[in-house]
């Protein structure tokens, strides 16, 4: 009997509390009348199930009664609801627009193997902390560097789509060979970059995002191994990567590679590639940061005129966040759980003087 009173629980308390005593009488009745070890099992099973269904008919019943005595205390009293109503939803609205941003920046784990490996490297000049390298730069940076697995880079670029029916700019980025590797994201169909597709003289390749795969080509598989044009140069498409994967931002498209000339490696002050790293397993992201200033002096002693005081730092991705910009994040949050605070109270103040009143 303790079993068929423990599942009594499924019932409302208040149901409970009236009913609860007759239904275990009844229940042990119908019990002893039951012949046979099998009987009662079967017993047993009938009881679960109609205990389970009725306590689900009497909770719905009970919140449909309370539900039509709220709505019809609401209707009497619309100012009153309506004010409840608009407090509620600034204060819980304010806090889930802020917590949610804070959860995608500060806490939510980055969409990548390892994460915590993966690290920006930025050149420092002169009033600026944080500055793209030069092509220059990130050759001999790559050279030299044994803290990384690999250093990548890449940049944002516009070009037009042209061949899918109507000329279209989309947003996309230009990435070295070994860019997909470093973050170690596997294609959705098809294959990512190799060094050999960043070699001058190799044939024109492009990797395609899932959504844009979707929108302007159907999601259709046979895509891989065909040409598209971009601003009037052709490129073969050779992988479409999944739909969770958004480097460098939300709104690219797709992706080709650098494909540097020696043209390109003339002017070290030429900044404006993003390089980023794995670092090897180990290996902190202060014991890369201290190996690439050694380098960064090392240049400054070879190219003085151009590297003159060029310094390089390097940062988590996770942590590439400003601090201003996270205390900005941080205070946000702090308002946001005041304003619900505020809310609360209010609503609590509305909630009294109401009672108050209705105390005549």
């Amino acid at each position: 009997m303790k079993l068929y009173r423990a599942l009594l629980h499924l019932y409302p308390s208040s149901y409970r509390a009236e009913y609860g005593g007759e239904m275990s009488g009844i229940f042990a009745q119908q019990l002893r009348m039951a012949n046979g070890a099998l009987a009662k099992f079967g017993f047993w099973i009938a009881a679960f199930f109609e205990v389970s269904s009725n306590a689900l008919a009497v909770h719905w019943q009970i919140a449909r009664r309370d539900l039509g005595y709220s709505f019809r205390s609401l209707l009497r009293s619309p100012g009153f609801a309506l004010t409840a109503i608009l407090l509620i939803t600034i204060g819980i609205g304010a806090n889930a627009a802020i917590f949610t941003l804070a959860d995608f920046v500060l806490v939510r784990p980055l969409p990548f193997p390892e994460p915590q490996r993966l690290v920006k490297v930025w050149e420092k000049h002169p009033g600026y902390s944080f500055m793209e390298l030069s092509p220059a730069n990130y050759r001999d940076f790559t050279s030299a560097a044994t803290s990384f697995t690999s250093l990548a880079a890449h940049t944002d670029i516009d070009m037009n789509l042209v061949g899918q029916g109507e000329p279209l700019r989309v947003e996309g980025a230009i990435v070295t060979g070994n860019l997909f590797s470093t973050l170690r994201k596997q294609p959705w169909i098809g294959r990512y970059f190799s060094e050999q597709d960043d070699r001058p003289g190799a044939t024109a390749t492009v990797l395609l995002s899932y959504g844009f795969w979707q929108t302007e080509f159907g999601g259709d598989p046979a895509v891989l191994g065909k040409s598209v044009t971009l601003d009037d140069a052709s490129y073969t498409v050779v992988g479409v990567m999944p739909p969770d994967f958004q480097f460098p931002s939300r709104e690219t498209k797709f992706w080709k590679t650098f494909r540097f000339e020696e043209e390109n490696y003339k002017d070290r002050n030429d900044n404006w590639i993003v390089g980023i790293g794995r670092l090897k397993p180990g290996v902190s992201a202060d014991q890369a940061r201290t190996e690439m200033e050694l380098i960064a002096r090392r240049l400054q002693s070879q190219y003085p005129k151009e590297n003159e005081k060029v310094g390089v730092t390097v940062v988590s991705l996770r942590d590439e966040i400003s601090k201003q910009s996270r205390l900005l994040l941080l205070a946000l949050c702090g308002a946001a759980i005041c304003l619900l605070v505020i809310a609360c109270a209010n609503l609590a103040n509305l909630l009294l003087v109401r009672s108050l009143a209705q105390q005549k």
